[in-house]
């Protein structure tokens, strides 16, 4: 349940940076950062996730990617 509370928190303050991966419309995986304060445009990554099936391929076929 911490985990679920961190991810709908981390949803809010760090909305710029929470982003989703989306696979034949299901989401995959998600990353959340933490934007470095100063103006910068980098940021720290603090949670990546995503679905066991698809882990350590690089990448995944596309429902948009041609033959």
């Amino acid at each position: 349940m911490q985990g679920a509370v961190f991810v709908r928190q981390a949803g809010v303050l760090y909305r710029s940076t929470f982003l989703c991966a989306v696979c034949d419309g299901v989401v995959c995986g998600y990353t959340i950062g933490a934007p470095v304060i100063g103006g910068s445009e980098a940021a720290w990554v603090i949670r990546l996730g995503g679905c066991a099936i698809l882990r350590g391929r690089g990448n995944w076929p596309r429902s948009d990617a041609g033959p």
